[in-house]
């Protein structure tokens, strides 16, 4: 049969007989349904993008023949092992998201990836990763991540997620310059000094570490979305710089002092519309708000000029 193409997502299918014969297929959607043996397509050859999303599949040793996909989606399956990826050298984009997955050294051989997902496994060691240089994307959010050295010459990389791992020295990102997106909410980190190199970030996560210092952030003038929630900052005078800002969440931390926020948008930053409800998140710092004070004057004049801002007097 000459068909290229099949989407059967969602279709309650449990047994994939006679997938077999499609031996044309080059694009193959199975996603949302209760499959665990996945043996009828070792040898649809053909095939370019596989989705599989959503399924009970716990062994992918079908999947080595398929040495034309350049497209394979895993996540939220039940995957320990992936040794059957290491023939897939032409894979750029591999989704292997909420899986039991630990080892990641056999990813080392698929040097055409420029798009990983791997949030939501058991990964500890990044061993392997080192020699995928092509990456722009890589989201590894919720592991057990403590060493960065391996992804320290990844330079090509945009977007890089490390969210929720055991993370204190983030020195080997100092060299991913192309960064404009970096997520390191949720670890352990206390000094931030290697940020002032990463000036291309728009979008910055630290969300829930013990940051005090963010002196280093003064640099980074590209910066549109920055969140701090959740550490142990006092001083924000080194945001005055950050004149493109529109999201600013500095929420649960140690702050009294806000007035540099007027001179940050009186240069610029919050005049933007922004999809989310606030500009400025406030709320859970020792800020006196009461009328008269400098940061009643300060929120006062910043509403006035249409900036949202989120504050309690918690």
């Amino acid at each position: 049969m000459n068909i290229r193409a099949l989407e059967a997502n969602s279709m309650n299918i449990v047994d994939m007989s006679g997938i077999e014969y499609l031996t044309d297929l080059e694009k193959l959607n199975l996603s949302n349904n209760q499959i665990s043996d996945i043996s009828e397509i070792c040898n649809l050859t053909n095939l370019k993008k596989l989705s599989l999303f959503d399924n009970q599949i716990s062994n992918i040793s079908a999947l080595s023949n398929l040495t034309n996909l350049s497209y394979l989606n895993l996540t939220f399956n039940q995957i320990s092992d992936i040794t059957g990826l290491n023939n897939l050298t032409n894979l750029t984009s591999l989704y292997l998201e909420y899986n039991q997955i630990s080892d990641v050294t056999t990813l080392g051989y698929l040097t055409s990836l420029t798009d990983l997902l791997l949030t939501g496994n058991q990964v500890s060691s990044l061993t392997g990763l080192s020699k995928l240089t092509n990456l722009v994307r890589l989201k590894l959010r919720s592991n057990e991540i403590t060493d960065l050295t391996p992804i320290s010459n990844l330079t090509n990389l945009i977007k890089l997620y490390l969210g929720s791992n055991q993370i204190n020295n983030i020195s080997p990102l100092g060299d991913l310059i192309n960064l404009t997106e970096l997520n390191l909410n949720s670890n352990q980190i206390s000094d931030i000094t290697i940020l002032s190199h990463l000036t291309n970030l728009s979008i910055l996560k630290l969300i829930n570490n013990e940051i005090s210092d963010i002196t280093p952030i003064s640099n980074l003038t590209n910066l549109k979305d920055l969140s701090l929630f959740d550490n142990q900052i006092s001083d924000i005078t080194p945001l005055s710089n950050l004149i493109n800002l529109n999201v600013l969440n500095i929420s649960n931390n140690n702050i009294s002092d806000i007035n540099i926020l007027r001179t940050m948008f009186d240069n610029g930053a919050f005049t933007t519309e922004t999809p989310i409800p606030y500009n400025i998140y406030l709320d859970r710092n020792p800020i006196d708000i009461s009328e008269g004070t400098d940061a009643y004057n300060t929120i006062k004049y910043l509403k006035d000029n249409g900036v949202s801002i989120n504050i309690s007097l918690d």
